[in-house]
C-alpha cells in the first residue's frame, strides 16, 4: 500500500520523518480512515502528534456517523428529520458554530501550511478536502508553498497515490 506504483513519485513517510496531514473532523474513532492514522501515529510516528494532524482534534462515535448520514439525506432530500429526544442531545454535541469551524481551520492552516512551508509534506485527503484547503488559505490569503516533492493521498484513488499538475494553487 505504501509503495509508489510503478514509476511514479512517491514520498516514503515510513522512515517517520515526513509529516502526513489530513483534514478529516476528528483524530480518534472506528472510521477507517482514523484505525489508519492511528496505527501510523502509534508505529510508525513513535506517538508523536504533531507528525499526524488532522483538521480536529477529538474521538468521533459511531452514532454521531450515522446522525450525520440522516442529517446530510434529509437536507439532501429536503425533508426535517425526525429525531429522537437522544439524536436532538447528540446533535448538539456535534455542532460547533461557524466561528469554531474558522478557528479550526485557522489553526490546520497554520500547523500543515504556515509552519510546513517549504517542507515535504503527505497530505492524505478526498479531493474535496484539497479544494476546501486551498479555499480557505486564499480567504485568509496564504500561499501554499511545500516543497515540490510532497505527496498527495487521495482517499478514493484506486492506485493509492495521484499528484496534481503544476499550477494546481491558482
Amino acid at each position: 500500500m505504501l509503495d509508489p506504483y510503478k514509476d511514479e513519485h512517491m514520498v516514503d513517510f515510513r522512515s517517520g520523518k515526513v509529516p502526513i496531514f489530513n483534514a478529516y473532523p476528528a483524530s480518534t474513532g472506528r472510521p477507517s480512515m482514523l484505525a489508519l492514522m492511528r496505527l501510523l501515529r502509534e508505529h510508525v510516528y513513535s506517538r508523536r502528534d504533531e507528525m499526524t494532524v488532522m483538521l480536529r482534534d477529538r474521538f468521533i462515535s459511531v452514532q454521531e456517523l450515522l446522525l450525520s448520514a440522516k442529517l446530510r439525506r434529509a437536507d439532501r432530500l429536503g425533508q426535517k428529520p425526525e429525531l429522537t429526544a437522544r439524536e436532538e442531545a447528540l446533535k448538539k454535541h456535534m455542532t460547533i458554530t461557524s466561528e469554531q469551524n474558522e478557528a479550526l481551520w485557522d489553526r490546520f492552516i497554520e500547523r500543515i501550511v504556515v509552519t510546513q512551508k517549504g517542507k515535504t509534506v503527505v497530505f492524505f485527503a478526498a479531493w474535496i478536502q484539497v479544494y476546501q484547503l486551498a479555499a480557505a488559505c486564499e480567504a485568509r490569503g496564504v500561499n501554499i508553498e511545500w516543497a515540490p516533492n510532497l505527496s498527495f493521498l487521495p482517499e478514493a484513488e484506486p492506485r493509492g497515490t495521484s499528484f496534481l499538475t503544476v499550477g494546481w494553487t491558482q
